[in-house]
Parts: structure tokens; sequence; C-alpha cells
């Protein structure tokens, strides 16, 4: 199939091309006329339907602010506003926007970058790079050759890397010594555009000269790959983990991907008339593009594409030098509260929980835990299995190498912590504590010495492992350095304590004995014992948390939620109206709200006594937080899920305050050494994605084509799941989840 342009449709793109002054002031009939001949000859390419997700979108303040590029940094948005000549930042949190304008008048910022605490932009007109400190509201600027325009910008080591574009030069800004150092590119008129920095090695996109382009600055080498298709427009680029390099073709309508060290080159075809821009890699490997002219955020999963070698050309070049000394400026910004909109985006998440089926059947997914936010991991009870899950992407399954099936100690495997990348758990049914190593696919296991009980409970703080035993008397930790473990007896009660939950804060290891009642803490630096009774007598406290110090728990047969703030001796309890807490519920504490599980998923805000659950499709169990979201288990169901907590029905409970001294003990630990044994197994992985597997799938913005009116231009993730982008002539900042 070929698409037709009739002549109001080239008209209409030759008045964004003009309008868009920044893209090219060289070469505009050249793009334009590469850009029509790609619509033309483009076939149709049949996607994949997009995964479940939801768009919500900022306003920007004013009407023709026209955000330009994109960086997320610390939770916070920063874009350039190209006709407002204005540095704008967005805190979605408060859904407060700051904009400072820039004190070169018309100087059309266009690439955004934040380091540390300031943040850095090219002024393509302006022809300076500038540096906002947004804590003192300063600006410095720094003059850069006539017409060397700059688009790109990087910071690496201090030092701030930039295209000049309309020079065709990969410039090097010095902020210390106030010097521009540059080197021009041995394909003339190229038109570098972005840039990006990687262990001090330059990478760079040359729109006109179709080329993808590398500068090693310790050697002044020069590297060209050419592109097989004419007039492809490589216009943005990202490094990959794995060094390829990713890109779109902005003409060509393709995403490409190079490997430098083998020269090959793949490139996946886009759709219609999207005009790819931005591009990103966020922490799972999944790569996400903005289509300015197909007003979609779309997603490619790297399987097939045509592939060939792209031929290299290298050359030595002679750099230049000169002084370039800063201007400083004081601009205050204003301040404007814009709420989002939100709208769910084909195919509509199911309310607001997403699920993901486990490959193996009723392996009963239990403890998950995530150390970054991308990468999660759980035990499988009756499975005998420790998965990876990377959402939408692919879970992996590791089966413990000795069959240990559930027995009267309980789950075959139970329990999960992960610090460094290594996944740590309690074997109950082998009285052993395991670690996988995921990366080289060893498991490494340390039978526990003269255990009382079995394992059950586990958490690791600075690369120790902390465990009780269910029906033992003991806290135990392991150090793995030393393949040591310590031993401290707990003063109260017999050895049935069914003990439940245990974690770590501020080196405090706090735990609960469900028989005797007590909630308590072990400082190991000096070997006391504090123990608190929970008011609610027969409480049946379970699983806690902790967090800046306080403890938070659930009472099972209490059904009531409990905080213990040490410092005052004081217990607060709120009864769960008409939700029973069943055996195993899972708490954490994330932003300062409790989460826990019932028959629901339910959050308590502990500063307004308010209530809130979430009906979850199939049982749930135990759950984790990052990113302001929440994923938990589905036991019964097999399943992991994710909670957007948005919307959700709240109550009002009114707490109930108690003060309980604590009983003081001192315990000297025992020490014992125990060896560890170590196997391979290789994992077994397979694609969970919650939508018909394919390699592309798109999230539509609004009307697409050339006469769209949002227009994505650039994209950036921070790693917890969520991908921001901008709206080029929707002035609005966007973010998809």
């Amino acid at each position: 199939m070929k698409i037709k342009l009739n002549k109001k449709s080239i008209n209409r793109a030759r008045e964004r091309i003009m309008s868009c002054k920044g893209i090219l002031r060289i070469g505009l009939l050249v793009l334009l006329l590469s850009l029509t001949q790609a619509l033309v000859q483009m076939p149709e390419v049949a996607a994949s339907p997009a995964p479940t997700a939801s768009i919500k979108e900022w306003s920007l303040p004013t009407s023709d602010g026209r955000p330009y590029y994109i960086s997320v940094y610390n939770s916070m948005i920063w874009f350039t506003e190209v006709y407002k000549n204005k540095i704008g930042q967005l805190n979605p949190n408060t859904n407060t926007f700051k904009e400072w304008l820039i004190p070169t008048a018309s100087s059309y910022p266009h690439g955004i970058v934040v380091s540390g605490s300031v943040v850095w932009f090219a002024e393509y007109t302006g022809n300076k790079i500038g540096r906002l400190d947004p804590t003192s509201n300063v600006f410095k600027e720094w003059l850069t050759y006539p017409s060397t325009n700059p688009i790109g910008i990087a910071v690496y080591s201090g030092m701030v890397w930039f295209t000049g574009a309309s020079k065709n030069v990969i410039c090097r800004l010095n902020p210390s010594s106030n010097t521009i150092t540059q080197w021009t590119i041995p394909t003339l008129g190229s038109y570098p555009s972005h840039i990006a920095v990687s262990a001090g090695t330059i990478w760079f996109t040359e729109f006109m000269g179709n080329k993808i382009g590398r500068l090693q600055p310790s050697t002044n080498t020069f590297t060209e790959w050419a592109l097989p298709n004419v007039g492809s427009s490589p216009v943005y680029l990202t490094i990959a983990a794995d060094g390829k390099i990713w890109f779109t073709e902005a003409s060509g309508e393709r995403i490409g991907r190079l490997d430098p060290s083998t020269s090959l080159l793949t490139e996946w075809s886009v759709p219609g008339a999207s005009y790819p821009y931005g591009i990103c890699e966020d922490a799972m490997g999944n790569l996400f593009f903005a289509e300015y002219y197909g007003n979609q955020i779309g997603k490619l999963k790297p399987v097939g594409g045509t592939s060939k070698t792209a031929v290299k050309s290298t050359k030595v070049v002679t750099p230049g030098s000169y002084s370039s000394y800063p201007s400083s400026y004081v601009r205050y910004p204003s301040v404007k509260t814009v709420s989002p909109s939100s709208s769910s985006v084909s195919p509509t998440v199911s309310g607001s929980i997403t699920e993901w089926n486990v490959p193996t059947y009723n392996s009963r997914a239990a403890t998950i835990f995530t150390e970054d936010g991308t990468t999660f991991y759980f035990t499988e009870q009756i499975g005998n299995k420790i998965a990876q899950f990377r959402p939408g992407y692919t879970m992996k399954e590791w089966k413990i190498p000795i069959w240990k099936p559930q027995t009267s100690k309980g789950a075959a495997v139970s329990g999960i912590g992960v610090y460094g990348g290594k996944i740590w758990f309690a074997e109950p049914g082998d009285l052993e504590i395991g670690r996988l190593d995921p990366a080289a696919n060893t498991f490494t296991e340390w039978k526990v010495p003269a255990p009382i009980g079995w394992p059950e409970h586990l958490c690791v703080y600075q690369g120790k492992v902390w465990f009780t035993e269910r029906n033992g008397q003991q806290i135990k930790c392991l150090d793995p350095s030393t393949n040591t473990f310590k031993e401290w007896t707990r003063p109260s009660g017999d050895s049935l304590y069914f003990s439940m939950g245990i974690t770590v804060d501020s080196g405090k290891v706090w735990f609960t004995e469900q028989k005797t009642n007590v909630i308590g803490y072990l400082d190991p630096s000096t070997n006391t014992f504090k123990e608190w009774v929970v008011p609610t007598p027969g409480s049946g406290v379970c699983e806690m948390a902790a967090y800046n110090g306080i403890a938070y728990f659930v009472e099972w047969s209490g059904d009531k939620v409990g905080r213990l703030n040490p410092s005052t001796n004081t217990f607060t309890e709120w009864k769960i109206p008409g939700y029973g807490i069943p055996g195993g519920a899972g708490i954490i504490v994330s932003g300062g709200i409790i989460w826990f599980t019932t028959d629901k998923l339910c959050s308590l805000n502990p500063q307004t006594n308010l209530f809130t659950p979430w009906t979850v499709p199939t049982p749930g169990f135990q759950p984790s937080a990052y990113g302001g979201k929440i994923w938990f288990t589905e036991t019964m169901g097999n399943k992991i899920a994710k909670l957007y907590p948005t919307g959700g029905s709240s109550t009002y409970i009114t707490p109930q305050t108690n003060v309980r001294s604590p009983k003081v003990t001192v315990k000297t630990p025992t020490s014992k050494i125990a060896y560890p044994s170590t196997t391979y197994v290789a994992p077994t992985v397979k694609d969970v994605p919650t939508y018909t597997t394919g390699n592309l799938a798109e999230w539509p913005i609004g009307p697409s084509g050339l006469g769209a009116t949002s227009d994505p231009l650039d994209v950036s993730s921070p790693g917890g799941g969520e991908v921001w982008f901008n709206e080029d002539w929707g002035v609005k900042i966007g973010m998809l989840g």
C-alpha cells in the first residue's frame, strides 16, 4: 500500500517545518523532499495491539510555550520552551510548574540535561550554552562561535558536550577554565543533532550526513557509520545498557540499532507517517520513542528487524580551542499549579490494577521484592523456584537445585530479599539460607547450624542476612563474607514463638512474636533486646515493617494495623472496618503510607487516619512498592500484579493509643561457621506481556497525521516504569504509565 499526499498535506508539512526553525536552518528543502519521498514509499506495517496503560497530561501555563526537549531527574521533569524562551520544571507530585526566562532574548532553547543540582541547555539561535542553578535562580551563559547553532547537549565528568549543527562540529565546554574545544566532523554539512556520552566516548547523529558518528577525544579520532537508505535523517540517539546505539530515522520512518563492535546495523520500520524523533531506553531494556507526526508514543521490542553491515570510515582531526567567559544573571521563576488530566489508552486498564500470569502452573507466587523498581523477584512456594520479572518484558524462573517440597515446616521456599543484584531466600524444608546470582545463574546455599525451628522470614541489610526461625527462639544473622552465623537467644517466652516478621531499620533488627503477643528489636551493636507487649490481647501480631525508626505491623486475630514509636513507647492501633486480616498478611510503608493486605489491597494514611481498600481480581499476598506504584503477588491466582493508587473510596478510622513500657535485656550472641555449596542452574525464560506478542506497540495521544495537534517530540524514562514526553504543538507534558 502507498500513502498519497495531497497538496494541502505537503503545504502543511512545509509550514510545520518552517515554524520549527530549530530543526533545520540549512537544507529545509532537502528535508521536506526526503520526508515526502519516505511517506510516499513507506509500506504499511501492521502493529501489535498496545499494552494496557494510561496517559496523564499537564498543560503548560502559557498556551504557546511549545515544550521541545525533556529530561527527568530526581522526580522532576525539566524541559525547554522554544517560543517562550524559558526553562520549565514540572513537579508531578504537587502539579506545580516553574518557569525561568532565559536572559538572552529569542535564544530558542533546544537540548536540556540535568547534572547534579544544575540544569544545562543549548541555545540554538542564541549561539550559547546556558546553565541554570534553580536553588539560587542564577543563569550563566557561554558564547559559542557565530552560527554554531547548538542543538544536543550532554554532561560527562564535569565537561559539557554539545553539537554545533550549522558549523558541523562537536564541542566541549570546560566550565572550570571557560574553554571551548571543537572538533570538525569529517563529513561536510552533516548537521550533527543529538549527542550522548558513554565512558568518555562521544556519540552523535548526523541529520544531513545520514550517518551515526563517534568521537574518541583522547585520540581525536572520528568514526562514522553510513546508513544504507538515502535521506533517513537520523535525529536522536541513546546508548543502551549493552553498549549498542539506538537511534531514530525521522524521514526514513525507522528505528535503528548499531552494534559498534561489529558494525551490524538493524532497522525496524515504524508504520504510517510517524516521523519518529526522541528515543530512550528504560531500565528494563524497553525502547520508547516519540512519533512527532503520528501523535503517538511507541515502544519497540527488539526482535526481528532487517540487518546489514554498515560502511565504516575513520579519520583523525586536530581540534581547535578558544576562551569563552560566562555572563551571569538572576531570574526568579514564576510558579503555577496545573492539575493533570488523565485518560485511558486503548485497550483500557481493568480498574487500576494490571496483572501478569506466572508461567509455572500453581506455583504459588508469594513474597515479592525489588531493589531498583525495574526488576522484581519473587518466590514460588510450591513451584520451588525463584522468579525474576521485568514488567512488560520477560519472566525468568530458576529452579532451586534440590527439590524440597512443601512439608510440615511450611513452603519449600519462603521470604526474599535483594541486595547488590543478588537474591536471598529461606528454605524451610531443608533448613538452609539460599542465594541466587542471576548474572551467573548460580545458587549458593548455607545450612543453618543447630536450628531449633526452621528459617522462614528474612531481610538483607548492608550485605548481611537476618532471619528468624519459626517456632524457634533466636534472631540469627549470616555474614556471607565470612560464612559466619551469629545467634541471639530472645529473652521472652518458650521456644514456640511463632515468630512471623523481621526487618532492619537504622541498624536495629525488628521482629514479632505471635504467640507471646510481643514486638521488639535487637540492637546488635550493644546486644540489647527491647520488647513491648501489644495492647490488644491475643492480637496475632505477624508481618511487620519499619520506617524512619517507627515500627508498623498487622494483627491477624485483632483485625488491626498497628504502629509503635519506640522513643515514646506509644502504640497506635487502627481497627480495620469489616475486613479480616488473613494469615501471612503483608505490610510495607511507602512515603509514610501503610500498605497491607486483607481480602483486598489496602492503604492507611496514619496522618489523616484515612483507610482505602482496592478490590484485587485474584487473591493477593505480599506487597512491594516502588515509583508510586504498589506491586504484589496473587498467591492463589498465580499472578504478579501492579496497582496505580488512584481513586478508591476512603473511610476515616479513629485510632486507639496506648503506652507500654518495654522489657530490656542484654544477650551475648554465639557464632558458628557453615561453609556453603554452589550449584549452576540455567533459568527458563518466558515472554509474559499483558498484550498480544509483537515487536511494536503504540499509544495514541490524540489525532494522527500531518494535521495532528500534540506532536510528541522527546521522551525520557527515570527507571520506575513511567515514560515522560513533551507535546510540542499540544503545549503539554505527558506521562505514559
